[in-house]
């Protein structure tokens, strides 16, 4: 419903340029830091601390990706 409703209005914003030539690129600069901001609120999100670093383990046999194919096959040849 929403991605309607921004399909019609976005084509508006431009004609806000008649009023200062910086104000649609802060309307689609300041809608999408809001939305990020909000995803805070979520409750997946709501209270929790964020990740700092990401780290990517290795396994003994190499990378995780090699043991996609392999894994549950009965390969003893």
């Amino acid at each position: 419903m929403f991605a309607r409703l921004a399909g019609i209005l976005s084509p508006l914003v431009r004609l806000l340029e008649v009023y200062h030539y910086s104000v649609p690129m802060v309307v689609y600069g300041i809608i999408p830091m809001a939305a990020g901001g909000f995803c805070l609120l979520l409750p997946e999100t709501l209270n929790v601390e964020l990740q700092e670093i990401t780290v990517i383990k290795n396994t003994i046999n190499g990378p995780l990706g090699d043991q996609c194919c392999t894994e549950g096959t009965d390969n003893k040849s």
